[in-house]
């Protein structure tokens, strides 16, 4: 029990000492660097010629879906838990939803395609979680177990529904498209990347909400693993270690495969559209 109270009083620490160094929207200063320069780079080095949409109508009213979803959960977010739920906007999804809605309007492929990449899995272990809770009655990974609480607020829950018809409604944007570039696998690392190393130094583990609740942010899983890898190596290992070593594991056992993985089934899919 004293180590179990020392965390939390560390936890507690070290979030003090980053809120009195970092304002909540200082991340937002890289993460809108990083997006004018993926958006950028794709459009007028990547995708130069632009893609010719199957569904154009559909497509663009997805695009406007994914940036109006994004508003709509940053607003909804900050309303209800004040600042603490500013630093929501840092997650892989909310980017995700940017460069999705922009590769829409924009026509450039590669920011849908590293978008893609970079969310499979998380949106896997959403609809495992979600698929089993009937037969199981709680989360079989925990990744989203604040879902299945009867104190989250309905709206909360809302604002997480897009794990469900992200990937269903890309399936009509790349029907019969090019196969994506590689670059769509390479810049979802990148992606992936920068955005932890964001989350890790610009935001805290946990943070007080408005009504002075603790909640529990872990922004791109910067500050620690899942529930369900923590105690299966290699991830284990760098457990209490520099972030060095979290990042570069994280990286390397999980992100640099499963994107690829992704980005397989990815092409599996369009040249199915195209038969």
């Amino acid at each position: 029990m004293p180590v179990i109270v020392e965390d939390i009083e560390q936890q507690d620490k070290e979030t003090k000492e980053l809120q009195k160094r970092y304002p909540y929207w200082a991340g937002l200063i890289p993460c809108t660097i990083l997006l004018v320069a993926d958006v950028f780079v794709c459009s007028a080095l990547i995708d130069r010629q632009r893609a010719v949409w199957y569904f154009p109508t559909f497509t663009y009213c997805y695009g406007g879906v994914c940036l109006g979803w994004w508003l709509f959960l940053t607003v909804y977010r900050i309303v209800a838990n004040g600042t603490s739920g500013f630093y929501d906007i840092y997650w892989f999804c909310n980017m995700a939803l940017l460069l999705t809605g922009i590769g829409c309007f924009l026509r450039c492929p590669t920011l849908i395609g590293q978008s893609m990449c970079l969310l499979f899995f998380p949106h896997a272990t959403f609809w495992i979680d979600c698929g089993f809770y009937p037969c199981f009655h709680r989360g079989l990974l925990n990744t989203y177990s604040y879902m299945f609480e009867k104190d989250c607020p309905v709206f909360e829950k809302i604002t997480s529904l897009h794990h469900i018809w992200y990937f269903p409604g890309l399936l009509f944007v790349i029907w019969k498209q090019p196969l994506l570039s590689i670059w769509s696998y390479v810049l979802s690392i990148l992606l992936f990347v920068l955005l932890i190393v964001n989350g890790y130094y610009l935001t805290p583990l946990q943070i007080k909400n408005k009504k002075g609740v603790m909640r529990y942010l872990n922004v791109c899983l910067a500050h620690e693993y899942p529930t369900f890898v923590r105690n299966v190596p290699p991830f284990k290992w760098t457990i209490r270690k520099p972030f060095f070593f979290h990042c570069l594991c994280i990286t390397v056992t999980y992100v640099i495969p499963i994107n690829f993985l992704t980005y397989a089934i990815i092409l599996g899919i369009q040249k199915l559209t195209c038969l």
